[in-house]
């Protein structure tokens, strides 16, 4: 799961994109993007990448409340990778 918002989150998954490209047979899986919506309005950008590469993702201007953690519920998330996200991440993430 990567976590983020702006341009560092768009070079980070366009250098995703770039590896699982190159290296088909070992490939880098996106399980989610969270657009991070606390201190960042979306653009278009984000959310277009995100469709176009078929990245599952959804925006969150609480990454700690009870909704979202609810959400992830049934993911098998084994990293998180945070990239200008500008949250706190609580115990429960």
């Amino acid at each position: 799961m990567i976590i983020g918002c702006g341009k560092p989150l768009m070079d980070c998954l366009q250098e995703i994109i770039r590896y699982n490209s190159s290296s088909p047979e070992i490939s880098c899986d996106v399980l989610l993007v969270v657009l991070d919506t606390s201190n960042h309005r979306l653009t278009g950008g984000e959310k277009f990448l995100c469709k176009k590469q078929k990245f599952p993702f959804l925006g969150s201007d609480d990454i700690n409340s009870d909704d979202f953690i609810k959400g992830l519920s049934g993911l098998t998330v084994e990293y998180i990778l945070s990239v200008n996200n500008h949250q706190f991440m609580g115990e429960s993430l």
